[in-house]
């Protein structure tokens, strides 16, 4: 029997490792949307981190699908990174510090909804936050030889 696409997300929440519905699935540790070649999030529960959740993918379905999950995954820490791919997080560190300052100069302009690019702002430093010690701890290991001998 086919799961909405909430019941999708509610399960991958609860850990299942299968599951579908219309074009969104759970397959072991990952849900999808429409297909292999976009994950939504994966598990992780490693370095206070619960979930690895992808960037936005543009699409109004695939984007449904994503707030289906976010909702499911709320209170979680979440971390946003380029494929849900953990590896990803010097590049995802950069491009969320050009988004910083784009959201920037739109909070000089804006008019209304200054409240909006502010917790924006807010929200793209704390991740840079987490990425950035991801990353140092990725160079640290990189550093250091199957032997435990620096490189």
């Amino acid at each position: 029997m086919s799961m909405s696409h909430g019941e999708v997300a509610q399960a991958f929440a609860d850990g299942k490792t299968k599951g579908s519905g219309s074009r969104m699935f759970i397959s072991d540790d990952t849900v999808f949307s429409h297909g292999r070649h976009y994950s939504i999030a994966r598990r992780y529960f490693k370095d206070g981190i619960d979930y690895l959740f992808n960037t936005p993918y543009g699409s109004v379905s695939t984007e449904h699908h994503r707030s289906h999950v976010r909702r499911a995954i709320s209170g979680s820490t979440i971390l946003i990174v380029v494929g849900c791919d953990i590896n990803n997080a010097g590049r995802q560190y950069k491009a969320n510090g050009k988004e910083i300052e784009n959201v920037k100069g739109k909070l000089e302009r804006a008019r209304t909804r200054k409240d909006w690019h502010i917790e924006r702002i807010e929200e793209l430093e704390a991740q840079n936050e987490i990425l950035a010690q991801v990353a140092i701890r990725q160079r640290l290991l990189e550093s250091i030889g199957d032997d435990g001998n620096e490189r």
